[in-house]
């Protein structure tokens, strides 16, 4: 019986690693960046900007639009998203108006208060894929000036 608990211990002893030292991984965090003021904006505080769904079309013309203007802004290096809640968040509404093929946007930033920020309109002429893109840009560089 002494033998069996003596190989016991043994193989336990073996297992746990007593043979040697184990050999210790150090894993390192990516380095965080150090945030700079060119990096921060007014519009963002860390939160972002909430592209709303527009008001006055339908989603199948508003969907596109929204989601054009958040790339134009993410590209600008402004957070954005298209239609979802986001707490915290800048919210940019639109109250659409389509006329023989052209679209108006009256566009309202809100802060997250929902305190009025800045209101502009774009217009477009057509509603092609380029011309929701130059129209996304444009509102984009619209509110690009309140950063820093």
């Amino acid at each position: 019986m002494r033998i069996i608990l003596r190989i016991l211990s043994i193989i336990a002893a073996l297992g746990t690693g007593a043979c040697g030292n184990p050999e210790r991984t150090t894993v390192q965090a990516n380095p965080v960046m150090p945030k700079e003021a060119a990096m921060l904006t007014q519009i963002i505080a860390n939160t972002g900007v909430r592209v709303a769904p527009l008001d006055g079309v339908g989603a199948d013309i508003g969907q596109p639009i929204i989601e054009a203007v958040s790339e134009a802004l993410i590209e600008l290096d402004i957070p954005a998203i298209a239609g979802q809640p986001l707490a915290g968040a800048h919210q940019l509404n639109g109250q659409a108006s389509l006329s023989q093929g052209s679209i108006r946007i009256a566009w309202t930033l809100r802060r997250p208060n929902g305190e009025e920020l800045m209101a502009f309109d774009e217009r477009e002429a057509a509603l092609s894929a380029s011309a929701i893109q130059a129209l996304a840009g444009r509102t984009a560089q619209a509110i690009a000036p309140l950063a820093p």
